[in-house]
């Protein structure tokens, strides 16, 4: 089940994640005591449990009962039926105590309240299975039986309440926008509310499609907006964008796929975590590539059966529900088992078949211990011994997030292909991103929402600089060897020209380079303090620039970018300056100085321009991008806050703006591209 999300996207960005199990399609309308039919569970009833310890089936209660005290779009119509989902997991289990794994924690410290009972009043449940934690606090619980949606404060304290659409609800999670996603499997439709329980939208559809369901149990919102579905017996999870509209689908791990994924989560760095019917917790990025998995049958700490929720704390600690072993498992971010609470049974601290989970900030976790008919607070904080990376903490005091606005990221230190080794250059065009990724000495390319397309290496030299024109030509500066290298869209090398020297046509470390509409090259001749002008051949055009301080002098010419009316922008490293010339290279205007402030500069290495004239310079030292308007006046900034969550930069050096206004930054000392829109 999902964790909470924080504004932490209003700042470093959010946070996000899948579920359950098989069920009959039933007819909708009001709960009568149904007696559901569950593949998975043969003793899950409707009615009123036997066994259960005093004051659960009987008298109802308002609050939490705590040991220790806790701090406290239109829908569309005419949806097609669901098919009968295949059964899993027939065989009727046989609780005993041998059943209950070794080494679970049920001390006093772990276990912290309860609430709930069998019924339909409110505050009462009829096997609740999703769990998720709004901002401030309150926790959104689907009570699936009784089809609605039930809302406590953090203390247990029931507030409100609402009907679905008809149908049992089963995943549930919250984005920053105060919308409650919640997953009705037979009629495969995902219902969006207001946290008041009004209709927003929803996503719907039958069918193998995408955009279409078999049977969705989770749902999830990752930090970017995203919409992780688990579209379950599609044995796929299905993303789409805040707008409701379908991006892209995945499925395949390390050699074979997802099976019956029951339950999906997405932490603040944008991985996603899932666990399918083969007793497994799968290990994504944001975009759907595999990066690990773990788990296997059995009762052994790391082994599940049947896992059917997952969650995700802001240190970057799993926490998988083990449905058959009745227990809840803690690992860390790639698997290494940590500790685990539970045990079959009706005393605090032990489960029934426990289904849902969602955790607090402060690391608490809520449990929906489905046959129960209760939710179960456990642990408070997150545990001393976990090794938690503080930078992956949230911020202490959130601030409001600049524009652009972030949007994606791709990129990870190492070799393979779409990782990274301290890329310096980015580029657009032709529908595709360019990176120069230095010192793994190569080139990559990739589609906008960065899935790796081709790498290619680079003759000889590190890659700096990097343009794209829009016959598909890529150029390439190497500053070492003093050249610039010209390939085709595919990686071969078309041309070189260049040399180490002074003269028309040298170069001395050439560190940018830029594409003009007409198709002349402008390279920043950093060494030699001037911008030298091509034919797209290598014949050279002109030169101007000089080392100094004035108007149309540079310190260290960083940088170089062309708008659409073919002006030119210079970054003038040592300057702390941009100056912008005309299409004849006569000056202009200069704007920036060196510091902190807006407006500022402290080392800026790389300069990009959109369709308005808007000036994009990387920021380096600033860890920032600065945005200018065509007049050098001030717009905002993004990242601007040293650090590697998300939207946070670690000494950016390249930006590259498309004409809708995206900008995809070389976040270099993270090894990454963010995009920022």
């Amino acid at each position: 089940m999902p964790n909470k999300k924080t504004s932490l996207f209003t700042a470093l960005l959010l946070s996000s994640l899948v579920l359950s199990t098989v069920i009959v399609a039933c007819s909708p309308g009001p709960v009568s005591n149904p007696t559901p039919t569950l593949a998975s569970s043969p003793q899950e009833t409707s009615t009123p449990r036997s066994g259960l310890p005093s004051g659960i089936g009987s008298t109802p209660t308002t609050g939490l009962s705590l040991p220790t005290p806790i701090p406290t779009a239109t829908p569309t119509a005419n949806i097609a039926q669901a098919p009968t989902p295949r059964p899993v997991n027939t065989a009727t289990p046989t609780p005993t105590a041998t059943r209950a794994p070794v080494n679970i924690d049920q001390s006093a410290s772990s276990f912290k309240g309860k609430w709930g009972l069998t019924g339909k009043g409110a505050g009462e449940f009829n096997i609740p299975r999703g769990i998720a934690i709004a901002p401030n606090g309150d926790v959104y619980i689907a009570d699936t039986f009784n089809e609605r949606v039930q809302v406590f404060n953090a203390g247990g304290q029931y507030l409100r309440e609402w009907r679905g659409p008809g149908g049992r609800l089963w995943g549930i999670d919250l984005d920053n926008n105060g919308r409650v996603f919640v997953t009705v499997p037979d009629k495969n439709i995902i219902m969006v509310y207001s946290t008041q329980g009004d209709v927003i939208g929803s996503l719907d559809g039958t069918g193998t499609e995408h955009g279409s369901f078999s049977y969705p149990f989770d749902v999830s919102i990752g930090p970017n907006g995203y919409i992780y579905v688990a579209d379950t017996f599609n044995f796929r999870i299905q993303v789409f964008d805040p707008s409701f509209k379908f991006l892209f689908a995945f499925t395949n791990m390390r050699g074979d796929h997802l099976e019956r994924v029951s339950g999906v989560a997405v932490d603040v760095l944008g991985y996603v975590y899932a666990v399918d019917n083969r007793n497994r917790v799968v290990k994504y990025t944001w975009a759907g590539a595999y990066v690990t998995d773990w788990g296997d049958p059995g009762m052994g700490p790391g082994q599940f059966n049947d896992p059917q929720a997952v969650a995700v704390d802001l240190g970057g600690n799993v926490y998988v529900v083990d449905y058959e072993n009745h227990r809840v498992q803690m690992f860390t971010s790639n698997g290494r088992f940590i500790r685990q609470w539970g045990g079959f049974g009706t005393a605090d601290g032990q489960f029934r078949y426990a289904r849902g989970i969602a955790v607090a900030d402060d690391g608490t976790l809520y449990v929906a211990d489905s046959n129960s008919d209760r939710i179960q607070v456990i642990g408070k904080g997150i545990p001393q011994h976990t090794a938690i990376d503080p930078r992956l903490l949230p911020e202490p005091t959130p601030t409001p997030r600049p524009a652009p606005y972030f949007q994606n990221t791709w990129g990870s230190r190492g070799k393979e292909d779409g990782q990274f080794n301290f890329p310096r250059g980015v580029a657009v065009g032709g529908g595709s991103i360019y990176v120069a990724d230095t010192f793994n000495l190569r080139i990559q390319k990739f589609t906008k929402d960065g899935t790796f397309v081709k790498a290619w290496a680079m003759p000889s030299g590190q890659p700096w600089g990097i343009a794209a024109s829009t016959d598909g030509a890529v150029y390439v500066t190497d500053p070492a060897a003093s050249v610039l290298y010209k390939f085709n869209a595919e990686g071969a090398l078309l041309q070189k020209w260049g040399g180490r020297g002074s003269a028309p046509g040298q170069l001395d470390n050439p560190f940018g380079v830029a594409v003009g509409q007409d198709g002349r090259v402008y390279v920043a001749d950093t060494f030699n303090n001037r911008i030298q002008v091509f034919t797209p051949d290598g014949g050279h055009l002109g030169t101007f620039g000089a080392y100094g301080t004035g108007n149309g002098q540079f310190n260290a010419a960083r940088g170089v970018a062309v708008d659409p009316q073919n002006n030119v922008y210079v970054l003038d490293g040592e300057n702390a300056r941009v100056q912008k010339f005309d299409s004849a290279w006569k000056f202009v205007g200069a704007w920036g100085s060196k510091g902190s402030g807006a407006g500022q500069l402290n080392f800026p290495t790389g300069i990009s321009v959109d369709a308005r004239g808007h000036t994009y310079v990387a920021d380096y030292h600033n860890h920032r991008i600065d945005r200018f308007d065509a007049s050098g006046k001030p717009l905002s900034t993004f990242g601007g806050k040293f650090g590697n969550s998300l939207g946070l930069l670690r000494f950016p050096r390249a930006v590259a703006v498309d004409m809708d206004g995206t900008a995809y930054v070389a976040d270099s000392n993270n090894d990454r591209i963010q995009v920022y829109r």
